[in-house]
Protein backbone atom coordinates (compact mmCIF):
# COMPACT_ATOMS: atom_id res chain seq x y z
CA UNK A 1 0.00 0.00 0.00
CA UNK A 2 1.27 3.70 -0.50
CA UNK A 3 0.62 6.51 2.11
CA UNK A 4 0.21 9.95 1.25
CA UNK A 5 3.99 10.90 1.71
CA UNK A 6 4.61 8.15 -1.09
CA UNK A 7 6.30 5.51 1.16
CA UNK A 8 5.57 2.18 0.80
CA UNK A 9 3.75 -0.40 3.60
CA UNK A 10 6.02 -3.64 3.05
CA UNK A 11 3.95 -5.34 5.92
CA UNK A 12 1.27 -5.66 3.40
CA UNK A 13 2.79 -5.27 -0.10
CA UNK A 14 4.60 -8.82 1.74
CA UNK A 15 1.37 -10.90 2.16
CA UNK A 16 0.74 -9.78 -1.72
CA UNK A 17 3.73 -11.87 -3.09
CA UNK A 18 5.05 -15.03 -2.13
CA UNK A 19 8.55 -15.39 -1.92
CA UNK A 20 8.57 -18.13 -4.97
CA UNK A 21 7.41 -15.09 -7.39
CA UNK A 22 9.57 -12.82 -5.74
CA UNK A 23 12.46 -14.79 -5.90
CA UNK A 24 11.79 -15.51 -9.45
CA UNK A 25 11.03 -11.93 -10.82
CA UNK A 26 13.47 -9.42 -11.70
CA UNK A 27 13.30 -6.07 -12.18
CA UNK A 28 13.13 -3.26 -14.27
CA UNK A 29 17.07 -2.71 -13.16
CA UNK A 30 17.72 -6.17 -14.43
CA UNK A 31 18.44 -6.77 -10.74
CA UNK A 32 15.65 -9.86 -8.98
CA UNK A 33 13.34 -7.88 -7.28
CA UNK A 34 14.30 -10.35 -3.86
CA UNK A 35 17.53 -8.39 -4.05
CA UNK A 36 15.75 -5.36 -4.36
CA UNK A 37 13.20 -5.92 -1.55
CA UNK A 38 15.62 -7.45 0.85
CA UNK A 39 17.57 -3.96 0.69
CA UNK A 40 14.35 -2.41 1.65
CA UNK A 41 13.67 -4.27 4.76
CA UNK A 42 15.08 -3.26 8.02
CA UNK A 43 17.68 -4.94 9.85
CA UNK A 44 19.56 -7.01 7.24
CA UNK A 45 23.13 -5.93 6.25
CA UNK A 46 24.90 -7.18 3.53
CA UNK A 47 27.77 -9.01 2.86
CA UNK A 48 29.64 -9.00 -0.66
CA UNK A 49 32.69 -11.14 -1.26
CA UNK A 50 35.39 -11.20 -3.75
CA UNK A 51 38.86 -12.58 -4.32
CA UNK A 52 41.84 -12.41 -6.36
CA UNK A 53 43.97 -14.99 -7.40
CA UNK A 54 47.40 -14.17 -9.29
CA UNK A 55 48.72 -18.27 -9.71
CA UNK A 56 51.52 -17.22 -10.98
CA UNK A 57 52.91 -15.33 -7.96
CA UNK A 58 50.92 -17.66 -5.43
CA UNK A 59 49.35 -15.12 -4.41
CA UNK A 60 45.42 -15.08 -2.91
CA UNK A 61 43.27 -12.55 -1.27
CA UNK A 62 39.75 -11.54 -0.21
CA UNK A 63 37.92 -8.32 -0.37
CA UNK A 64 34.76 -8.27 1.99
CA UNK A 65 32.18 -5.66 2.06
CA UNK A 66 29.62 -5.08 4.71
CA UNK A 67 26.83 -2.65 4.42
CA UNK A 68 23.38 -2.20 5.98
CA UNK A 69 19.76 -2.53 4.41
CA UNK A 70 20.51 0.97 2.10
CA UNK A 71 23.73 -0.38 0.92
CA UNK A 72 25.39 2.00 3.14
CA UNK A 73 29.24 0.72 4.07
CA UNK A 74 29.57 -0.44 7.59
CA UNK A 75 32.70 -1.84 7.03
CA UNK A 76 35.77 -3.62 4.80
CA UNK A 77 37.71 -6.07 5.04
CA UNK A 78 40.81 -7.87 3.19
CA UNK A 79 43.32 -10.28 3.57
CA UNK A 80 45.73 -12.37 2.20
CA UNK A 81 45.57 -15.90 2.04
CA UNK A 82 48.82 -17.04 0.50
CA UNK A 83 48.10 -19.69 -2.39
CA UNK A 84 44.26 -21.19 -2.48
CA UNK A 85 42.12 -21.45 -4.61
CA UNK A 86 39.11 -19.57 -5.74
CA UNK A 87 36.82 -21.42 -3.58
CA UNK A 88 38.82 -21.38 -0.42
CA UNK A 89 39.08 -17.49 -1.19
CA UNK A 90 35.76 -16.75 -1.40
CA UNK A 91 34.74 -19.60 1.61
CA UNK A 92 37.27 -17.63 3.46
CA UNK A 93 35.60 -14.28 2.68
CA UNK A 94 32.47 -15.26 3.96
CA UNK A 95 34.06 -16.45 7.04
CA UNK A 96 35.44 -13.80 8.23
CA UNK A 97 32.57 -11.12 7.19
CA UNK A 98 30.03 -12.95 9.02
CA UNK A 99 32.67 -13.87 12.12
CA UNK A 100 32.10 -9.72 11.97
CA UNK A 101 28.12 -9.15 11.47
CA UNK A 102 27.79 -12.20 14.05
CA UNK A 103 30.13 -9.95 16.69
CA UNK A 104 28.21 -7.14 16.07
CA UNK A 105 25.14 -9.24 16.81
CA UNK A 106 23.25 -8.30 13.21
CA UNK A 107 20.73 -11.44 12.64
CA UNK A 108 19.65 -10.84 9.16
CA UNK A 109 22.60 -11.57 6.14
CA UNK A 110 22.25 -11.64 2.86
CA UNK A 111 25.55 -13.12 1.10
CA UNK A 112 26.60 -11.44 -2.81
CA UNK A 113 29.63 -13.28 -4.46
CA UNK A 114 30.19 -13.63 -8.03
CA UNK A 115 31.23 -17.16 -7.46
CA UNK A 116 28.73 -19.69 -8.53
CA UNK A 117 30.65 -22.49 -7.44
CA UNK A 118 30.62 -20.68 -3.71
CA UNK A 119 26.71 -20.05 -3.83
CA UNK A 120 26.50 -23.45 -4.71
CA UNK A 121 28.39 -24.98 -2.12
CA UNK A 122 26.73 -23.17 0.74
CA UNK A 123 23.64 -24.38 0.04
CA UNK A 124 25.03 -27.52 -0.56
CA UNK A 125 26.06 -27.30 3.08
CA UNK A 126 29.02 -29.28 4.31
CA UNK A 127 30.86 -31.53 1.39
CA UNK A 128 33.76 -33.53 1.07
CA UNK A 129 36.37 -31.71 -0.71
CA UNK A 130 38.88 -29.86 0.89
CA UNK A 131 36.98 -26.90 2.17
CA UNK A 132 34.01 -29.08 4.07
CA UNK A 133 35.91 -27.63 7.41
CA UNK A 134 35.50 -24.47 6.27
CA UNK A 135 31.97 -24.55 5.27
CA UNK A 136 31.23 -26.36 8.46
CA UNK A 137 32.19 -23.48 10.20
CA UNK A 138 30.30 -20.52 7.55
CA UNK A 139 27.15 -22.77 8.56
CA UNK A 140 27.56 -22.90 12.16
CA UNK A 141 27.62 -18.97 12.14
CA UNK A 142 24.57 -18.68 10.07
CA UNK A 143 22.94 -21.29 12.32
CA UNK A 144 22.71 -18.73 14.74
CA UNK A 145 21.44 -16.02 12.03
CA UNK A 146 17.50 -15.29 11.97
CA UNK A 147 17.46 -15.27 8.50
CA UNK A 148 20.07 -15.43 5.56
CA UNK A 149 20.21 -15.45 1.57
CA UNK A 150 23.05 -16.12 -0.40
CA UNK A 151 23.00 -14.72 -4.06
CA UNK A 152 24.91 -15.26 -7.41
CA UNK A 153 25.78 -11.28 -8.22
CA UNK A 154 27.63 -10.64 -11.45
CA UNK A 155 31.45 -9.14 -11.45
CA UNK A 156 30.31 -5.86 -12.18
CA UNK A 157 28.15 -5.42 -8.84
CA UNK A 158 31.36 -6.72 -7.09
CA UNK A 159 33.56 -3.74 -7.61
CA UNK A 160 34.12 -2.29 -4.25
CA UNK A 161 35.22 -5.71 -2.80
CA UNK A 162 37.32 -6.36 -5.90
CA UNK A 163 39.25 -2.89 -4.84
CA UNK A 164 39.33 -3.90 -1.44
CA UNK A 165 40.78 -7.03 -2.61
CA UNK A 166 43.32 -5.64 -4.77
CA UNK A 167 44.08 -2.97 -2.37
CA UNK A 168 45.88 -6.00 -0.34
CA UNK A 169 49.71 -5.95 -1.01
CA UNK A 170 51.37 -7.33 1.82
CA UNK A 171 51.83 -11.24 2.65
CA UNK A 172 50.90 -10.94 6.25
CA UNK A 173 48.44 -13.26 6.91
CA UNK A 174 46.24 -10.89 9.02
CA UNK A 175 42.82 -10.01 8.37
CA UNK A 176 42.55 -5.84 7.36
CA UNK A 177 39.59 -3.84 8.32
CA UNK A 178 38.54 -1.01 6.46
CA UNK A 179 37.16 1.05 8.10
CA UNK A 180 36.25 4.60 5.54
CA UNK A 181 34.94 3.00 2.21
CA UNK A 182 37.36 3.57 -0.76
CA UNK A 183 36.63 6.68 -2.79
CA UNK A 184 34.85 4.97 -5.65
CA UNK A 185 32.14 4.28 -4.16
Amino acid sequence: MIASDGSWNLDISKLWISEEALNGSVSSYGLPLSIIYLRMLKGWVRLRIDGLIRFDEGFAAAGDFVGDQNDRWIIGFCRYLSNCIVLEVELWGILDGLNFILDRSFERVLIQTSSIETVNTIQEGSSGNSNSALVRRIHHILAQMKQWKIHHISRKESFIVDSLAKSIHSRRLSLRLVINPPMRI
